[in-house]
């Protein structure tokens, strides 16, 4: 199914109809770092869409973790560790990028 969107040049001017924009998905990684508490063994990332409050989890391996994120979206990142009642917010990542990956290192 192709989405159409409404095109034209100038008030009383024909519209055409042309195929919309998709936004390509972006590949989030990098390394979770959390060297003032050892103590903690964390295990997802989640990213909550602001506008949407859609949620989507990254596992961490290794203190590394990847994600595939909608472009031009507002994220708040909160990690979780092996204790599910332990979650913790991380901060919120603007993705507004013109490449189809993005590295983020996030230190907590």
């Amino acid at each position: 199914m192709e989405v159409k969107e409404a095109r034209g040049s100038s008030a009383g001017s024909p519209i055409e109809a042309g195929p919309k924009a998709v936004v390509a998905p972006v590949q989030v990684s990098g390394k979770f770092s959390h060297p003032d508490k050892p103590e903690v063994y964390p295990t997802n990332l989640e990213f909550t869409n602001i506008a949407t409050e859609e949620k989507l989890q990254a596992a961490i391996d290794k203190d590394h973790y990847s994600i595939q994120l909608p472009n031009h979206q507002s994220f708040r990142m909160s990690v979780t560790s092996a204790d599910p009642a332990k979650v913790s917010e991380v901060g919120i990542l603007v993705l507004n990028t013109t490449t189809n990956a993005y590295s983020c290192e996030i230190g907590w």
